[in-house]
């Protein structure tokens, strides 16, 4: 079981809410919707709706950065910051996903090539986080060993003794178990956790 992580949704996201409604007015004794900027008395003097758009169903929005045309829709639809599946902590801004069965360095390379990494670790709420998720699908009494994204280089590198994220940030945070790290013997590192209390030490 491992965990990868990706930046949630900024610049990449697909659709982007503008301040564009619906406002109901009575012309002629009949009610009829007019787009209207929002908080505003102006009527939309530029749009640039897609094809068969705005649908008279919806009363909000969007752009749609593929060919900047703009989308109606309802306002409880939300635009998802993560893909399907992978979950999104607000600290961090990015996205989280359990995936199982490879071994830490063929995880790391699959990932690099979808912008990933496995994950790094910057707070006790990330690690919190991180413990919780790492928890799915689990038995009562299994312990889980979910890789992370740390690496403890040996002897024969230039980074002797040193820990290093791969995404290549600091490591200004670690909860180490008693006796870890083990003097490079094992040089990849992974979280312990299980579903009878909460261990989430490296």
């Amino acid at each position: 079981m491992l965990l990868r992580v990706n930046k949630a949704r900024n610049l990449s996201w697909d659709q982007y809410w503008i301040g564009a409604t619906v406002v109901k007015q009575t012309m002629n004794d009949a009610t009829v919707g007019i787009w209207t900027w929002v908080g505003t008395d102006r009527y939309l003097k530029y749009s640039d709706w897609g094809i068969n758009e705005p649908n008279p169903n919806n009363k909000y929005a969007v752009v749609q950065t593929m060919d900047f045309t703009w989308k109606s829709k309802s306002c409880s639809v939300k635009i998802n910051l993560c893909d399907d599946g992978w979950t999104h902590f607000k600290e961090t801004n990015s996205c989280y996903k359990v995936f199982y069965n490879k071994n830490w360095g063929d995880a790391e390379l699959v990932y690099r090539a979808e912008s990933a990494h496995l994950t790094a670790i910057h707070s006790k709420d990330e690690n919190d986080f991180i413990t919780h998720l790492s928890k799915a699908g689990i038995g009562i009494t299994n312990l889980q060993m979910t890789w992370i994204g740390l690496r403890t280089y040996s002897a024969n590198t230039a980074d002797v003794g040193s820990d290093k994220w791969v995404d290549g940030s600091n490591v200004n945070y670690t909860n180490w178990a008693v006796n870890q790290p083990d003097n490079d013997q094992e040089p990849c590192s992974h979280i312990v956790s299980d579903n009878m209390r909460t261990i989430s030490k490296f």
